[in-house]
Order: structure tokens, then C-alpha cells, then sequence
């Protein structure tokens, strides 16, 4: 009863977002012990390696493991120490000889197809994207796990939300006519970002409209005009953030579970009708966990 109990409050703390391992409350861990959030995750996969229960789960713990690390490494001395560990204890669980036979790939009418054991440097199986299902199966031994990605270059029409959710939220601070926006006129962006798990370098991105400034060290009138950003905050604040000519840009080297809230403000310069990008922030290590928001078009009209 009690070990269930346990299993079942550790499968609670386990955030899987793409091929990335998050535990929910990484936050916690006591960092004055030299425990990181690395090495928590790394424990979970030493601790469950061979149990009965956890069989189907040991491929997706070892590579949401292997995703956290960064330039090939995890992030303190003990977890790349526990991390060598688990892994030899891995291979000699589930050593790769083992998987055999071939795997098979369907989609649209065409097929392809690999044979177990692959060569160390092969690439993945690639198909067109075309409408219908996808089919993936395998014959002749035990296979490997797969992980499919789906890549399209067509208009983002719907938000996108893939580990993060993100919100985006417009007021005008100054305005030459009311109900309309003009060259000249000043506006405040607010974007929302609510996660499901504390990570490291974040990043948050939002388009400009052509001409457009962002109004920070502008002097006297930008203080005036930015009065109330950030107001209601929860605490978090960029490590960095980049002003580009086409978009807005900060950079956080931790972002907590929950929400956070970021605030700039910008004057139109230019006036048109203009098309833009949709908002976007990523965990910059593991890029499959994003949230996308569509922007849409923004008129301005000059003077």
C-alpha cells in the first residue's frame, strides 16, 4: 500500500513535455545539499529502473533524462555522476543489441522502412507530409521507441500550445484619436505565460510593426509614458531582453511553474496596413516546449 502510495504521488511530480523530463516541484530542491533539478530527474530514473511497474515508462524517463542536458552535459558535478551511473544501468537493462527486426513507416502511399541494429550515425526516417493517417509498425523482434515530429511551413491560424500557454493582452497608453490607431501613437503589451514546470532559459518573443520603437532609455518622455509597466508583476524578471528591429525579445535564466507576466511599451512609427508574426516563447533547450499565438494584421494610419 505504502509503496503504491509512493509511486503514485512520484508519477504526480512527472511533467513530459515533447521528449523533455520536468519534475513539477524542482523548485524545492534543497540546492544548499548540491541537489539540482537534473539530478532529481536523474533519481526518478535510478529509482524506478526495474521495477515491474515501470517497465513501458524506462524509454520515455531515459530520454526525457538524456533531454535535459545542455552542451552535453547535465548541470552540476553530482548529477552527471548519478547521470553516468543510471545510464550504464540502463544499457545493461535494455542494451541496444536487443532491438531487432524492422520497422515499417507508412503515410499518402509512400513507405520506408529501417533494419534493426541501425548504424550509429543513421539519419531518422523522413516522409512528406500529406494528408490521411500515418501508420508505424514492427515485425520480426522487439523495436525501438519512437518519437514523431511533424514540421509544416503554413500560417499559424489557431494558438499553439505545447507546454506552455501563452496570452497576449494590448492597451493604448496615448493615442491621437480615440478608436484607432496612428503614427505616433503609443501602445503596452502584456504577455502571459503560464507553465507546467519550473525551467531554465526561456525565452519570450513578440513582433514589432515595421518603424516601430521600443520605448526604453528614451529618456524623459519614455519614463513618463512607461509609468504602470510591470505593475502587478509576480516577481520574475528577464535576465535580458533584446530589442530587435522586428520584434521584442526577453530572455529569462529561470522561469518558475505558474504564471508570469512580462510588459514594454512601444510607439507606432510607420503607418500601414501590416502582417505579422505570431508571439511566441520556448524553452530554449528543449524547443518542442512552445507555446505560438497568432498576432494578425495591425493597421496604422499616418498622419
Amino acid at each position: 500500500m505504502l509503496k503504491a502510495a509512493a509511486e503514485g504521488e512520484l508519477r504526480k511530480r512527472l511533467v513530459y513535455e515533447g521528449t523533455r523530463l520536468d519534475l513539477s516541484d524542482s523548485a524545492r530542491a534543497p540546492w544548499w545539499m548540491m541537489v539540482s533539478a537534473d539530478e532529481m530527474a536523474i533519481k526518478v530514473l535510478d529509482a524506478t529502473l526495474g521495477k515491474p511497474d515501470w517497465q513501458s515508462e524506462a524509454p520515455k524517463l531515459m530520454i526525457g533524462v538524456a533531454s535535459r542536458q545542455q552542451r552535453g552535459h547535465w548541470d552540476t558535478t553530482p548529477a552527471n555522476a548519478w547521470g553516468a551511473v543510471v545510464v550504464q544501468r540502463f544499457a545493461k537493462l535494455y542494451p541496444a543489441s536487443a532491438i531487432m527486426g524492422t520497422t515499417q513507416l507508412a503515410l499518402g502511399g509512400t513507405s520506408l522502412s529501417a533494419k534493426w541494429p541501425l548504424r550509429a550515425d543513421a539519419p531518422p526516417l523522413r516522409l512528406p507530409l500529406v494528408a490521411g493517417p500515418m501508420s508505424l509498425t514492427q515485425s520480426g523482434g522487439a523495436g525501438p521507441r519512437a518519437t514523431v515530429t511533424v514540421k509544416a511551413a503554413v500560417p499559424l491560424k489557431e494558438p499553439l500550445m505545447a507546454g506552455y500557454r501563452l496570452a497576449r493582452q494590448v492597451t493604448v497608453v496615448s493615442a491621437r484619436e480615440k478608436g484607432k490607431l496612428s503614427a505616433g501613437d503609443v501602445i503596452r503589451v502584456k504577455l502571459t505565460i503560464t507553465a507546467t514546470a519550473d525551467r531554465n532559459w526561456v525565452v519570450v518573443s513578440d513582433p514589432l510593426a515595421p518603424g516601430a520603437t521600443v520605448m526604453s532609455g528614451l529618456g524623459g518622455q519614455s519614463t513618463l509614458l512607461r509609468k504602470g509597466e510591470g505593475e502587478g508583476s509576480d516577481g520574475t524578471w528577464p535576465a535580458y531582453v533584446e530589442n530587435t528591429r522586428d520584434s521584442y525579445r526577453a530572455y529569462f535564466d529561470w522561469l518558475p511553474r505558474g504564471t508570469t507576466s512580462v510588459e514594454y511599451t512601444v510607439r507606432l512609427n510607420g503607418s500601414g496596413q501590416f502582417t505579422l508574426p505570431p508571439a511566441r516563447v520556448e524553452a530554449m533547450y528543449a524547443p518542442s516546449i512552445r507555446a505560438q499565438l497568432p498576432v494578425g494584421a495591425m493597421q496604422v494610419w499616418g498622419n
